[in-house]
């Protein structure tokens, strides 16, 4: 991953070096420290913070422009680009997760679905078979005196 210094950072989104500090202390820019001790910050990261910088600068380049700022453009760009397609990938592989977890759960309220529909006909089964007997033994009951 492309790493700026300080210096260039401030240079490339046209700020000074202590605001880009100042940034950094308050916790609004990520940056690491390099094996000298000094800060570096992402490309990714200065983009996420900077991105009108490089969104208003949209005349084309001229053969007098500095190649180096295109380059570190590009790379700024590049950097970001790959980091929305990460974030974007992850995403995906939640969703397809999600998916998966839904369907599985689906299938077992479906099954406990079916499972509850057969208990409810064997009971109407019962019941209606419970009926019929009570209604047979209705029928061999003796005769009121009325009708003889």
């Amino acid at each position: 991953m492309t790493q700026f210094s300080v210096a260039k950072c401030a240079e490339l989104v046209g700020v000074k070096e202590r605001t880009i500090h100042r940034k950094i202390k308050d916790g609004k820019i990520s940056a690491t420290k390099n094996h000298q001790g000094y800060f570096v910050v992402d490309a990714a990261e200065l983009y996420r913070v900077y991105p009108q910088q490089s969104d208003q600068d949209k005349t084309p380049k001229t053969e007098t422009d500095n190649p180096e700022s295109v380059i570190i453009e590009n790379s700024v760009n590049d950097a970001t680009l790959h980091s929305q397609l990460e974030v974007a990938t992850h995403h995906i592989k939640l969703l397809e997760d999600q998916l998966v977890y839904y369907k599985t759960r689906l299938d077992k309220l479906e099954a406990r679905e079916d499972k509850l529909l057969e208990s409810a006909l064997e009971n109407q089964k019962l019941l209606t078979s419970s009926n019929k007997l009570l209604m047979g033994s209705n029928s061999k009951k003796k005769k009121h005196w009325f009708g003889r």
